[in-house]
């Protein structure tokens, strides 16, 4: 997959393209279906596959307050985009002047002449240009203009649940995994680097690897059963999310104690987690004691659950 990021960048399109446009955060199945249509009026009449997205979201420029946190780092992103085979990724700065642009003048210069497109595809209720003023009936009205057709893609639900973005981070904002399962089509994953702690696991028994990590959404605190991938291959793991309430700390952390690999050594390296179901919230422990056993719990509890999930 090419990646471009200056309109500059995105040479001769021959015949022209099939673009896919979205913020395509996460990747979920309704994002599959916009990139899948391109791909197939693509194959079908020689033309360049294009994923057109933006980076940083909208509401970071204008309401950073207000933003949602991101499902993915750019870099996921655009690994998901590559592996849905999908020949362009085409990241649009967005910037204050990029937000003035019309929608007339982003359907001539971007669509048009710049990428050449013969299709364009688009989710339901999409809108663009200044004052998001452009909409799916902009693009229908002007695309006979400019040599393009229009595909507007209804929202899709799984088992009666609408699939959008907006309802995964719902999901994993309230540590509902098996509905952010459901959505994305795969497990919500964090991605980390393993940093050092205060190393109290080890000293209790039950080592975990801290994560600092990449993703700007989280799970809320709590116990989680994972599956953890790294240099040490894939592993079942408990994750800790929280504020070690037992021993009066207020800074948050993520800790992952990986089942039958104890002795990994995972400082610097990155942590890919699954997180597959919600165990437990956080709790303050009289005792040490009463921590260890309550953990020891978890790691039952976490076992039976990715056994019965394996295939």
């Amino acid at each position: 997959m090419q990646i471009v990021e200056t309109i500059a960048q995105l040479g001769d399109f021959g015949q022209g393209s099939a673009v896919a446009i979205g913020n395509f955060d996460g990747v979920h199945l309704g994002h599959q279906v916009l990139l899948n249509q391109a791909m197939e009026f693509a194959e079908k009449e020689g033309l360049k596959s294009v994923a057109y997205t933006f980076e940083p979201h909208p509401a970071k420029l204008f309401r950073p307050d207000l933003a949602p946190a991101m499902i993915d780092p750019m870099s996921v992103r655009l690994e998901r985009l590559a592996k849905s085979g999908i020949d362009i990724t085409f990241i649009q700065p967005f910037d204050l002047e990029f937000s003035r642009t019309s929608p007339e003048e982003f359907i001539q210069t971007v669509l048009a002449e710049k990428l050449k497109a013969r299709h364009v595809i688009v989710g339901e209720g999409f809108v663009f240009g200044r004052d998001q003023g452009g909409s799916t009936e902009t693009l229908e009205r002007e695309g006979p203009n400019f040599n393009f057709s229009v595909h507007p893609q209804k929202l899709i639900r799984m088992d009666g649940i609408p699939v959008s973005t907006t309802r995964i981070r719902d999901f994993v904002h309230e540590g509902n995994l098996p509905g952010a399962t459901l959505l994305l089509g795969r497990p919500y994953q964090m991605r980390g680097l393993v940093i050092e702690g205060a190393k109290r696991g080890r000293q209790i028994g039950i080592p975990t690897a801290n994560v600092a990590p990449a993703n700007e959404l989280l799970p809320r605190s709590g116990v989680y059963a994972c599956m953890a991938h790294g240099s040490m291959g894939t592993a079942q793991a408990v994750v800790n999310i929280g504020f070690n309430p037992t021993f009066e700390e207020n800074e948050l952390k993520i800790e992952a104690h990986l089942l039958d690999t104890p002795n990994a050594n995972l400082y610097g390296t990155e942590l890919r987690l699954d997180f597959i179901g919600r165990l437990r919230g956080e709790i303050k422990f009289k005792a040490v004691e009463n921590l260890i056993a309550q953990i020891k719990q978890d790691i039952e509890e976490a076992r039976k659950l990715l056994d019965d999930l394996a295939p």
